[in-house]
């Protein structure tokens, strides 16, 4: 029996991939159609990757979760889907695996769960996402809910007129990049540019804020 060649396998591995995101994409447009049954193929199909996902983002960050907070995270990924007429799934990136960027959504509620214990509490849902990823987050849980967001007053005050003005308009104002880029008087296009700039620049104030505040702390 002849061993079968590898770029038949490897072309049989991309149609299976291919078939898989059509099926997908297929799906998507199912729930945005309101289509019945779709809900209950999304949950079928997805709901144990979500369970998977919630219970090893409350593990990596050592979080006893009880089962009810655990199952009230896999419901609110759910309902994320359908807030906003559905914002989320309509923005879904066929390039990425569905089970991906349900993963993704999921990660997201578990942070905004855990975030109700946390010194993040009163930020903007935007901005606290932004700080889960910080450095700093370990050494900003030592200090009180009313001294972080101090903190992150005083670190955007530190920045040129322009990064303030940009983080403002996009975390605390929830303006789009074409409404951004009017106020600002720049293009569409050099918007998100301008926008990672201004939040690497706010970080690395936040970051230093933080670690001589806890210092403070002893």
């Amino acid at each position: 029996m002849r061993a079968r060649s590898k770029p038949t396998d490897a072309r049989e591995a991309s149609d299976s991939v291919a078939a898989r995101r059509a099926a997908e994409v297929e799906l998507v447009r199912a729930l945005l159609a309101g289509e019945a049954g779709s809900w209950e193929r999304l949950v079928e199909d997805y709901g144990g990757i979500i369970l998977a996902v919630v219970r090893r983002t409350f593990g990596a960050r050592r979080v006893r979760a009880e089962m009810s907070e655990v199952d009230d995270v896999v419901e609110n990924t759910f309902v994320a889907l359908l807030r906003d007429d559905c914002k989320l799934l309509r923005d879904y990136n066929p390039e990425y695996a569905l089970s991906t960027w349900l993963g993704v959504v999921a990660r997201t509620q578990c942070h905004r769960l855990l975030r109700t214990r946390s010194p993040l509490v009163g930020l903007p849902d935007e901005m606290a996402d932004l700080l889960e990823d910080s450095d700093a987050i370990g050494a900003a849980e030592r200090l009180s809910q009313r001294e972080t967001v101090e903190l992150v007053r005083r670190a955007i005050g530190e920045l040129s007129d322009r990064e303030q003005a940009i983080l403002r308009a996009f975390y605390y104002e929830r303006r789009d990049y074409k409404e951004i880029g009017k106020t600002l008087g720049i293009s569409v296009n050099s918007v998100g540019a301008a926008l990672t700039r201004a939040r690497n620049a706010f970080k690395q104030r936040f970051e230093r804020m933080v670690g001589g505040s806890v210092s403070e702390h002893g």
